[in-house]
């Protein structure tokens, strides 16, 4: 169950189409893997 659902609201905007960070104008959703010790260092 959501908070929504319990009518719990975070903050004063609304949701978007998808209701998700990817509906944030501006807001690029992305992963890396950060690889540390190529040479055995």
């Amino acid at each position: 169950m959501r908070a929504r659902q319990l009518g719990i609201t975070v903050g004063s905007g609304t949701t978007g189409e998808f209701n998700t960070i990817t509906d944030v104008p501006g807001v690029r959703v992305g992963h890396s893997t950060p690889i540390s010790a190529i040479d055995g260092k």
